[in-house]
């Protein structure tokens, strides 16, 4: 199936979705955190290699939370008198 075909299938799949053409600088930071800031609320399609990065990046941030924060009997920050 080609790439136009595959997008537009994806588009009929989601008839209600809106859909953003985007000119950026490769490798924007500004670009992709305004990206990042949309959540789950966004997905990127293309380019590839935009796509790839955010998935990168989605799958770090998930890491963070495969490790549960239970055995830690408590966090001390620096100024907090609460926490010896």
């Amino acid at each position: 199936m080609s790439l136009r075909r595959k997008l537009l299938a994806h588009i009929d799949q989601y008839p209600d979705a809106a859909y953003y053409t985007l000119r950026y600088r490769q490798n924007d930071n500004n670009v992709i955190m305004r990206l990042r800031a949309w959540g789950s609320k966004v997905e990127v399609l293309f380019p590839r290699e935009l796509r790839q990065s955010m998935k990168q990046d989605i799958e770090q941030t998930w890491q963070l939370y495969q490790h549960p924060l239970d055995s830690l009997t408590s966090l001390s920050y620096k100024g907090d008198k609460t926490h010896d």
